[in-house]
């Protein structure tokens, strides 16, 4: 993916529901989102990506490094 001359680089640390929704909105809009997590929930970010439910944002899903 090539970077936009507009495109943030953010890390969001903590992947809970504020953390993992904004990460997750940045990376729809193309934006490049490094999420830190725990050990045990890397894995599952990794193979699964950030999942989002929300009445105003929809339902979407988008890949986790």
């Amino acid at each position: 993916m090539q970077a936009r001359p507009d495109c943030l680089r953010v890390a969001v640390v903590g992947v809970g529901g504020v953390g993992g929704l904004v990460g997750a909105l940045l990376s729809r809009q193309g934006h490049e989102v490094t999420f830190v997590a725990t050990e045990s929930s890397a894995p599952v970010l990794c193979s699964q990506g950030v999942r989002v439910r929300s009445e105003r944002y929809g339902s979407f899903a988008v890949p986790a490094t």
